[in-house]
């Protein structure tokens, strides 16, 4: 019986471990998706205003 119930055991900690490895690489990956995006859309937001900027200038410089 203590033969049977060992490797059960020894299963069950290794398919915890899996889980918790498993669940911390979702959180892992999230968490650099979500700061990727961010950059992302800082980057673009900074583009487009210096985009906007440099167009109102260019218009004032043409006078309209």
């Amino acid at each position: 019986m203590l033969e049977r119930k060992n490797p059960y055991t020894k299963g069950a900690s290794e398919l915890k471990k899996g889980f918790i490895g498993f669940f911390s690489a979702l959180i892992c990956g999230f968490g650099l998706l979500y700061v990727s995006a961010q950059y992302t859309n800082n980057l673009q937001r900074w583009y487009w205003r210096d985009r906007r900027i440099s167009r109102q200038a260019t218009d004032q410089s043409r006078g309209t």
